[in-house]
């Protein structure tokens, strides 16, 4: 299950955020109290990695908007693409078997050929399942679209439920300004634990799973934030400085 877009509505400065489409990297720009923040909360909760992490209605119902404040208000919503084998299985598990044709009385011709087995559907190209979360329920995931009748509604929540990926909410990234050189801290990965490395160390080391192709500009954005920048040292070798 890939996130492909998702909208926020109901939640804090969020009145309706419309659809945003995701990639694999999405960057926000804004100014201060613009929302951004907000955005990757209300996310962040519609499937959490830490499972008790709620919307408070108290807390996060827009001041605006108080006196209306309903806790059945859906606050975020998410759509999910699904691949070829993911289809193949949700099918498998969740769609709903059409009904045999009924034998005709004794000396009546059949008018129908029995309808065919799930197995023998041409199944979608692509698939998309919706998940949502309000203030008092959730998170629910549906299959969207003319398809959802298809489905059993209730296996087709207990099976995204078991596949969609968790959120991690990351509040904070910093970097101290310090200048590291690459290679020596490439040893340092191989020779130490993850809690053994410094804040630095481990933003870094995150940042490096990227693909090759991303990582540089990906180092450079978060240096940023420091006035900190991606350069050469005098023998080639890079450096965070």
């Amino acid at each position: 299950m890939r996130l492909a877009r998702f909208k926020v509505s109901n939640y804090r400065n969020v009145m309706d955020s419309g659809w945003i489409e995701v990639n694999d990297i999405t960057a926000f720009v804004g100014q201060n109290e613009a929302g951004k923040s907000n955005l990757f909360e209300a996310l962040y909760r519609i499937n959490p990695f830490v499972p008790n992490e709620t919307y408070n209605i108290d807390e996060d119902w827009p001041v605006d908007e108080w006196g209306k404040k309903n806790s059945s208000a859906i606050v975020c919503e998410a759509e999910y693409a699904l691949d070829k084998a993911e289809i193949e299985h949700l099918y498998e598990q969740a769609a709903l078997h059409p009904k045999p044709a009924e034998t005709p009385p004794e000396g009546q011709a059949a008018t129908d050929q029995s309808v065919a087995d799930t197995a023998g559907r041409e199944l979608p190209a692509e698939l998309t399942l919706i998940g949502s979360r309000s203030y008092s329920a959730g998170p629910t995931f549906a299959v969207k679209s003319d398809h959802a009748t298809k489905f059993d509604s209730a296996k087709v929540d207990a099976w995204a439920k078991q596949r969609a990926p968790k959120f991690v909410l990351i509040q904070d990234i910093g970097l101290s300004g310090t200048r590291i050189e690459l290679d020596q801290l490439a040893q340092r990965y191989k020779s130490v634990q993850w809690h053994q490395l410094n804040n630095d160390e481990q933003t870094i080391r995150s940042f490096s799973t990227l693909p090759t192709s991303t990582l540089t500009t990906s180092l450079q954005r978060v240096a940023l934030r420091k006035g900190a920048r991606l350069g050469h040292s005098t023998s080639g070798q890079r450096r965070l400085t």
